[in-house]
């Protein structure tokens, strides 16, 4: 009997710790996903571009965009 309480001490732990680091790994995405990226633009020197998030660019793309974001 009491191999089993720990036994499920145990595996109330492991999904405590498995719901944080998912938790924590779509928190990173996120961030990751959203940040400004720095990049070494064309002749104008660096810049900064907005990464779009994986599934949720919303009808159109950002590829063509110069340094400042705009077409």
């Amino acid at each position: 009997m009491q191999m089993e309480m720990l036994e499920m001490e145990l595996i109330k732990k492991l999904q405590n710790t498995q719901a944080i680091q998912k938790q924590a790994y779509i928190e990173l995405e996120e961030a990751i996903n959203t940040r400004p990226v720095m990049t070494m633009g064309s002749n104008t020197g660096a810049g900064f571009r907005h990464q779009v998030a994986h599934g949720s660019n919303q009808g159109g793309s950002n590829a063509n965009l110069d340094d400042n974001g705009e077409k």
